[in-house]
């Protein structure tokens, strides 16, 4: 009786189901967190994969900038 009561509150009231369920995805998310370990060393810094690479030259005309 009391699942069918469940059911039929949530056939009325559709939208507190979805919030639930996504209440439901977060604490799952925040439990797989809280398993993970941080790394104990410092991490070296991020690197662009365009680092290192330069504009092609125009010849001899002078190069502007963006403003102009």
């Amino acid at each position: 009786n009391l699942l069918g009561a469940g059911v039929d509150w949530f056939a009325e009231h559709q939208a507190a189901l979805g919030s639930y369920v996504a209440a439901g995805l977060f604490a799952a998310s925040l439990s797989v967190v809280s398993f993970l370990e941080l790394p104990a060393l410092r991490t070296p810094r991020a690197r662009s994969p365009l680092e290192g690479m330069r504009r092609p030259r125009s010849g001899g005309v002078v190069d502007k900038g963006r403003t102009g």
